[in-house]
């Protein structure tokens, strides 16, 4: 079942809910997120096509150093898609909690220069967005059933 929190974050950002998969989605400062939860978590996951070598630096430093601050449970890059896991106790994460951690992500994407619209598949830009594997992401129809250019592996 779908938390108060990520439905009221739903809502307040005009969000799709999807109460089957238990999952939000949509755009939160121009930037791509899905949101979902499980026991003792919440994660984030945010498509990171055409990252550059040097944004993936960056943003794996970014990660290391507010590992503790954000009480993360963890993280990974694979596949064009960055997800942060948020350790959750007894006390859910408030609705204001997940979208300050929303808008620290989204400046640090800012910085890196993510491209907003690259293709989740083939990090070309791609005026269509949609689910892939249930995720929120740009894509193009076409590269549904193409093998993925994984920018996230090329780059480590």
């Amino acid at each position: 079942m779908l938390s108060t929190q990520l439905s009221q974050l739903a809502i307040q950002n005009d969000w799709q809910i999807n109460a089957k998969d238990d999952l939000v989605y949509g755009d939160f400062n121009k930037f791509r997120f899905t949101l979902m939860e499980g026991i003792g978590f919440k994660a984030i996951l945010t498509p990171v096509a055409g990252i550059s070598s040097e944004g993936l630096v960056t943003i794996k430093a970014w990660l290391r150093a507010n590992q503790k601050p954000l009480n993360l449970k963890n993280y990974s890059l694979a596949d064009n898609f960055l997800v942060v896991r948020l350790r959750e106790s007894w006390k859910p994460r408030s609705t204001e909690q997940l979208a300050a951690i929303l808008t620290q992500l989204s400046d640090v994407l800012k910085q890196i220069e993510l491209p907003l619209e690259a293709c989740a598949i083939c990090g070309q830009p791609a005026e269509k967005q949609g689910l892939l594997h249930g995720l929120y992401c740009a894509m193009h129809l076409e590269c549904q059933d193409t093998k993925t250019v994984d920018f996230t592996a090329t780059h480590t």
